[in-house]
């Protein structure tokens, strides 16, 4: 899965070249009360089908009071956003992440999603071309990593016998880092535990 980073300067000009097919794209955009009146959100009506839009400013943790937010209310739609990003990623579909200015806000979505998908959000991190927004990326990636969670407990409770690694990854269509490392958090939990019942490392859950 590929994803890029783009501003509002250069998706308008994707949209007049020919904008990619197979892709999906979550736009940030700054709610219009935040804003001059003639700035509005992306319109990719008639160029993308599959288009999540989130309405929040570009600002840290420690002014979210000042705008009106909590940690919990900025991002609201966290899980809805998790279940898109999935979605396109079961679809082998391309994502690009668009705010204003294609540095903070966009980046640090796109870095959550390397990060969880291929851990290499770094990479965003350390391009100097972005300042990643931390308080979006944390939010975009916890919710990544709880959908996971989810994702991985709905298939091992309705497996009777063992799972491993492997199985895990092929039965919910994740990577293997992903696999290994959800399996590692549900050991560490104590949800499942190691059984010595197969010469494989298989796991099962707690009793």
């Amino acid at each position: 899965m590929k994803v890029e980073i783009h501003s509002r300067m250069s998706i308008k000009k994707l949209i007049e070249e020919g904008f990619p097919k197979n892709t999906a794209v979550i736009s940030f955009y700054t709610p219009q009360k935040m804003r001059r009146a003639e700035d509005v959100r992306i319109d990719y009506s008639g160029v993308c089908e599959k288009v999540f839009y989130i309405a929040v400013p570009d600002i840290d943790l420690k002014c979210l009071s000042d705008y009106g937010y909590t940690y919990d209310t900025y991002i609201e739609d966290t899980k809805e956003l998790a279940g898109f990003v999935y979605d396109a990623y079961f679809c082998s579909l391309d994502i690009i992440c668009q705010c204003d200015f294609g540095q903070s806000r966009s980046a640090a979505c796109a870095a959550a999603i390397l990060e969880h998908f291929e851990e290499r959000g770094i990479e965003i991190f350390a391009d100097y071309r972005y300042y990643p927004n931390q308080l979006v990326y944390h939010k975009v990636y916890d919710a990544l990593e709880d959908y996971l969670y989810d994702l991985a407990m709905s298939y091992i409770k309705t497996t009777p016998d063992y799972i491993s690694i492997d199985n895990l990854q092929r039965k919910t269509k994740i990577g293997f880092g992903s696999a290994k490392r959800i399996v590692q958090k549900l050991l560490n939990q104590g949800v499942i535990e190691k059984s010595e019942a197969k010469n494989n490392i298989v796991f099962r859950l707690c009793r």
